[in-house]
């Protein structure tokens, strides 16, 4: 009975907490958290791969034409 009690006591507690914060929450959190785990990571892997990835030397041209451009589009969606 305890472990209901204090589901339901931790569940409204919360519950109220986002309903009352929900732009907070949304805006600042999430918006932090999509930039990190999308975009940063996106970046990041991108200007691996425009170098020697995992010492494979790739076609240094074109590596760098289609790195530049996806970081142009990803700029742009930002």
């Amino acid at each position: 009975m305890w472990l209901v009690a204090n589901d339901i006591i931790i569940g409204v507690t919360i519950g109220s907490f986002l309903i009352n914060n929900s732009e907070y929450v949304a805006n600042i959190l999430l918006k932090d958290y999509l930039d990190h785990y999308t975009i940063e990571n996106l970046v990041s892997m991108i200007e691996w791969l425009m170098g020697w990835p995992a010492g494979l030397k790739l076609n240094s041209e074109l590596d760098k034409f289609l790195g530049e451009l996806f970081l142009w589009s990803i700029d742009l969606w930002k």
